[in-house]
């Protein structure tokens, strides 16, 4: 594939496709030829050919293709049944990084607030944007139970954090670290 065709599949957004082939044709059906930097007729029109580069597919059989919205409705419902079978463990180390979105999403806020069981790696929370109020608001939806059983939370250096856990209340007891990696970037 040609760099006219990745830009192309970069700008339309063809997921799953690769732009096999692009052309100018007329209003009825021609190819017409740019001929160096002139201008097109106005009747004519680009062409894009796209082809598919994967398709979903059975992880059994690898046999048939299955519609997005089938692969959806199978994860949730295995992720229903992971829940419902799996231990609850009470989180007493968590972990609070965010996450930029990058800059091609279309959500109105740029980062999430991940918070994370780092006894088990999985995450526990996650929201929108990236402040203090943002975490803040997990924290008091904490029952005084489970804020007791919290022994740490690991963070990066993000002020915002250490107010929203130093400044909620039935977490005075929690010890506040700054992660191995912001630390060492930090020094290096």
């Amino acid at each position: 594939m040609g760099q006219r065709a990745k830009i192309l599949t970069e700008i339309l957004g063809f997921d799953g496709c690769k732009v096999k082939e692009a052309f100018f044709e007329s209003a009825a059906g021609e190819r017409v030829v740019p001929v160096g930097s002139l201008a097109m007729v106005r009747e004519t029109r680009l062409v894009v050919v796209v082809e598919r580069r994967w398709l979903s597919r059975c992880g059994q059989c690898a046999g048939h293709g299955l519609s997005w919205l089938t692969v959806r409705r199978a994860e949730e419902r295995a992720i229903e049944r992971w829940e419902a079978t799996r231990p609850v463990v009470p989180l007493r180390l968590g972990g609070v990084d965010e996450k930029w979105l990058g800059r091609r999403h279309v959500l109105d806020h740029k980062f999430v607030t991940i918070v994370s069981n780092l006894e088990t790696g999985e995450p526990v929370w996650i929201g929108k944007g990236r402040s203090e109020d943002t975490l803040k608001r997990w924290l008091q939806s904490l029952s005084s139970e489970k804020k007791a059983t919290i022994e740490l939370f690991a963070m990066d250096m993000h002020r915002a954090y250490w107010n929203a856990v130093d400044n909620t209340r039935g977490l005075e007891h929690v010890a506040i670290v700054h992660d191995p990696f912001h630390i060492m970037k930090l020094a290096g």
